[in-house]
């Protein structure tokens, strides 16, 4: 009998607040009941005047746990704003590198075309050349000379190929 009479009586926990709205299961943040776990109105956190709270968890043995417990849930905090941080640097940095892409995509489309501009002058000077090279060889009587000419060019047509 007198086990029984040492223990205390609890009551069993709400399933509706005063409000007539379902409890829900929470956890404190507090410094004094840090992660401890509790059923309380869906509007505790947004100031509701409602008084219905229950305790899941036991408290914790002495102040020690307590502020080790508030510790990590400060260092959660402060993680969570280096993360927030972090992935707004890293958008900026997307931003920056598809800025980047974009301009070097410009240039590079501006260097094919001053490459294309580049390429018909040189071959508009090979057809000069080739022109010039026709009126030479009117020109020229002496067979001894024609076939040089004609390596000289075939020389400079196989460089100037236009690909």
């Amino acid at each position: 009998m007198s086990s029984s009479s040492n223990r205390s009586y609890r009551l069993p926990p709400p399933t509706y607040c005063e409000h007539d709205q379902p409890v829900i299961r929470q956890t404190s943040r507090s410094i004094d009941f840090p992660l401890r776990r509790f059923l309380g109105c869906v509007e505790y956190y947004n100031g509701s005047k409602c008084k219905t709270f229950y305790w899941l968890d036991p408290e914790l043995p002495n102040n020690y746990y307590k502020q080790e417990f508030f510790k990590l849930i400060q260092k959660e905090k402060r993680l969570k704003e280096d993360k927030y941080s972090f992935n707004g640097k890293i958008r900026d940095l997307e931003r920056d590198i598809d800025f980047q892409k974009s301009t070097m995509e410009k240039e590079m489309f501006l260097l094919q075309l001053e490459l294309k501009e580049s390429k018909s002058s040189v071959l508009l000077m090979f057809a000069e050349i080739v022109m010039g090279k026709n009126r030479i060889s009117q020109q020229v009587k002496v067979n001894g000379l024609r076939p040089k000419l004609n390596k000289v060019f075939a020389a400079l047509s196989y460089k100037f190929e236009y690909k």
